[in-house]
């Protein structure tokens, strides 16, 4: 497994401030004291990947025994990718990107389902690049950012920087013309739809040929416009009984105005309305029978439950995590991520059903999305209260 860790320059300032704009973020490989691969200008266009970073990459690709897709992760908010690795630090590779073991419970880590290891640890295999990013804010830098708390900073600011990062990543696998898949979680869904989204605006496809996203806290108008027409499928597991889905909806108002179209996230409300994307919530009855009778194009049933089953979690009642930690949900992500049977059209064909629950669902297309304040006066108006 390749590991990349973006870190922002500098976390605090507002965009409309040229020491913003200029100032030249990182992306390294392992831990930050390895050298910096490529420093990457915010306010720049989209690079190429330059030749630390390309000869990284295309050794790691030239080390591998075998020609499976590469497949990129991504982790969600509140993560440190610097904290030092212990069990239940902001580390992502104590959790989420870990290795299973005595320390790491398998349900934890996403390494089983993209086929980089299995439940043990064992049955090694150079698949997935783990993309670390800095996704998380003390008080003072989303005071200095002029936000009123910490998910403003990882969603509004953070997460549209690190994504630039990835976009050089995906433009150089797409260059190499190298399959690529990709497993999002919560948070990381908004850092895949911008990287997305940035580059197609750059010109650039890629060579993506499927994304799973799960748990999606990327922003429903967002993803209508990175995901408009794109040419490869997208999977997109969501619940209606994810509570933590909807206090990140709240966070960011007033930018994503409370109970508007704006604030609306992929894992709550589904998308709709693009041939290649399917939505499939977890806690409609239609789906679990679905899953349960076998007619996937696997031919495999899967118990899947929107609930969380245990507290293998520590917050596992809030039922964001149960997408990777339940078994049987595991199963499906699996299958949906390595399988070449499990695709849009093959899951269409078996009449997979498709949508969400919500007065929202498939109306998304063509909506504004909110440009984020760039002033601290826009960010925060006078009276506003720091959370």
């Amino acid at each position: 497994m390749l590991k990349l860790f973006w870190t922002p320059a500098r976390i605090g300032g507002v965009p409309a401030d040229p020491a913003w704009q200029n100032a030249a973020d990182s992306l390294v490989a392992d831990q930050a004291a390895n050298p910096q691969l490529q420093s990457i200008v915010r306010a720049a266009p989209l690079p190429p990947a330059g030749p630390a970073l390309a000869a990284r990459l295309d050794a790691w690709l030239a080390q591998r025994s075998h020609a499976a897709p590469v497949t990129i992760m991504a982790h969600g908010f509140d993560y440190n990718p610097m904290a030092a690795p212990a069990p239940d630090s902001d580390d992502p590779f104590s959790s989420i990107y870990g290795l299973p073991g005595p320390a790491i419970p398998a349900q934890l880590s996403l390494l089983p389902l993209v086929g980089e290891c299995d439940d043990q640890g064992a049955n090694r295999a150079d698949v997935a690049i783990a993309f670390a990013w800095l996704s998380e804010g003390t008080m003072a830098a989303f005071s200095d950012a002029c936000w009123n708390n910490d998910y403003q900073l990882a969603a509004l600011d953070l997460a549209p920087l690190a994504a630039k990062a990835l976009a050089v990543v995906l433009g150089h696998f797409g260059a190499r013309a190298v399959p690529v898949h990709i497993l999002a979680h919560s948070l990381g869904t908004r850092l895949v739809g911008q990287a997305i989204g940035q580059l197609r605006a750059a010109g650039g496809a890629g060579s993506i040929e499927r994304v799973i996203l799960l748990g999606g806290a990327e922003f429903c108008v967002d993803a209508a416009a990175a995901f408009a027409d794109c040419p490869f499928d997208v999977i997109n597991l969501a619940s209606g009984q994810d509570k933590v889905l909807p206090l990140g909806q709240m966070a960011c108002d007033p930018v994503r105005g409370n109970g508007t179209p704006a604030a609306c996230v992929i894992g709550f409300n589904g998308l709709g309305q693009n041939p290649r994307w399917i939505d499939l919530q977890l806690d409609a009855a239609g789906l679990v029978a679905w899953c349960a009778a076998g007619q996937a194009p696997t031919g495999l049933a899967y118990t899947v439950q929107a609930a969380a089953q245990d507290d293998v979690h520590p917050e596992a009642w809030l039922n964001h995590w149960a997408y990777y930690t339940n078994p049987g949900n595991r199963l499906l992500v699996r299958d949906l991520v390595q399988h070449a049977a499990m695709n849009v059209a093959a899951l269409t064909a078996a009449a997979v059903p498709n949508g969400m629950a919500s007065v929202m669902y498939g109306h998304f297309n063509g909506l504004a999305i909110p440009p984020t304040p760039a002033t601290c006066a826009e960010r925060r108006p006078a009276g506003a209260v720091i959370a």
